[in-house]
């Protein structure tokens, strides 16, 4: 996950890396998480609880790119779409991290998702 900070790899490949973690929730975390989450017990729904605390910046200055800030903000967007409670604590997991340094972005994120659209 540092790669997506180095400045020296394309942003266009680091933002469509964060983008591809849409997917990654989608296809293969909603699938083998079914039903409601663990994040106390089972291994693998702390992993994806954990999901953003091993990412590399919370949207602070160790990642300077704006475009990288939004990708990760569009994408934990984009995750609590998934209708699984584990993807969606992840997203708000997340959210949380980010709101220190883009509040307003975050709360109309978590309004839209808790008004159900």
């Amino acid at each position: 996950m540092y790669a997506l900070l180095k400045p020296d790899v394309l942003l266009e490949q680091r933002t469509g890396c964060v983008h591809a973690i849409r997917n990654f929730f989608r296809v293969f975390v909603a699938a083998a998480a079914p039903g409601p989450a663990d994040i106390q017990k089972n291994p693998f729904h702390i992993a994806c609880y954990m999901w953003w605390d091993i990412f590399p910046t919370y949207g602070g200055s160790n990642a300077e790119e704006p475009k990288l800030h939004s990708a990760c903000l569009e994408t934990m967007a984009a995750i609590l779409t998934i209708p699984s409670e584990l993807c969606q604590l992840s997203a708000l997991h997340g959210l949380n991290h980010w709101h220190l340094h883009h509040a307003e972005k975050v709360e109309g994120i978590v309004d839209k998702f808790m008004a159900g659209g």
